[in-house]
């Protein structure tokens, strides 16, 4: 027995060495995948969808740990590097920096996953309390028996509930409506609205999170509506369980303009509250629109942050 436990003994340090290897390619696999390839291949998308900076930062620090437990100083180092740049480069992409500009504008944005929260009341007080122009909601919870009180509260404004959760309430008159899906893989509804004296198409979607089902052909359907109508006034908003900087984006930049990245200040994740990891809710609009400013608000009622745009449209420049 004697004779065996130095064979045992290095049995264990070679599977904890093999151990270690495993992990350390894993990680390199998934920063790889998080910095270059994201979601252009399918295959690895459900990697990039699960793996954002701040997990992949704790992974490397763990892994630092691991390795220095080993005595491998140089190769903890190497870890603990690899830490700071997943956490500053999550910090760089976390932070918008536009310069706070006191600028007319003249319709006012407002989207937000309500999480399907029951409290009626307080939800429709709460977003009434905005005062914005446009406001689209996902998940957002009204029923046949609770949208009296939707819409008392917001009795100088058009209540529209719509299919698959969703809801658009305006100042404005809602002149048509249509709703789809996204290949099964999430809904839409695009409404045409008239307000101050102008006409905008809105639309509303709501995108599955399931990271094994691919959203390219989601977002190829939503591209081809983007493309017919962003030459006209069109506000996109949703909740997309897409982070801002996957490629299947690339199409929107083309027509839109994102309205955090264009006039938010400050940090630019969305969900979940209390710490926002991910940008998944967006606002975005024909480049033929001025954002004039934008900010993210959370609340005690949702585990998404609410956003909230100003804009200025065309035919409101001086």
């Amino acid at each position: 027995m004697n004779a065996m436990l130095p064979q045992i003994s290095t049995l264990i340090h070679q599977s904890v060495m093999l151990f270690r290897y495993f992990l350390s390619g894993l990680f390199i696999s998934c920063l790889a995948i998080r910095f270059f390839v994201k979601d252009w291949i399918d295959a690895f998308s459900v990697v990039y969808y699960s793996t954002p900076l701040p997990l992949l930062a704790t992974f490397s620090f763990m892994l630092g740990i691991i390795w220095l437990a080993g005595k491998r100083t140089r190769v903890a180092q190497v870890y603990f590097i690899f830490t700071i740049v997943c956490l500053l480069a999550w910090s760089c992409e976390s932070f918008s920096l536009n310069s706070r500009v006191s600028a007319p504008s003249n319709l006012k944005l407002f989207f937000w996953n309500a999480a399907s929260n029951k409290s009626a009341n307080e939800i429709a007080s709460h977003i009434h309390s905005f005062d914005a122009d446009v406001i689209g909601i996902v998940e957002s919870g009204i029923k046949k028996k609770t949208e009296t009180i939707w819409k008392n509260v917001f009795s100088n404004y058009h209540v529209e509930p719509l299919a698959d959760g969703m809801a658009l309430i305006t100042r404005g008159k809602i002149l048509s409506k249509e709703r789809g899906s996204l290949g099964r893989r999430g809904h839409f509804n695009l409404l045409e609205v008239a307000l101050n004296g102008e006409r905008f198409h809105v639309l509303l979607v709501d995108l599955d999170g399931d990271p094994f089902q691919s959203r390219s052909p989601a977002f190829e359907q939503l591209s081809k509506m983007i493309r017919s109508y962003s030459p006209a006034n069109l506000i996109v908003m949703g909740d997309f369980n897409t982070p801002l900087d996957s490629v299947l984006f690339e199409s929107f930049r083309q027509y839109l303009t994102h309205a955090f990245e264009s006039g938010g200040i400050g940090f630019a994740k969305t969900w979940p509250i209390p710490l926002p990891v991910l940008a998944i809710d967006h606002i975005w609009v024909s480049k033929k629109i001025k954002v004039v400013n934008c900010n993210l608000n959370s609340s005690r009622f949702s585990d998404h942050r609410a956003v909230v745009a100003n804009i200025e449209t065309p035919l409101s420049w001086p």
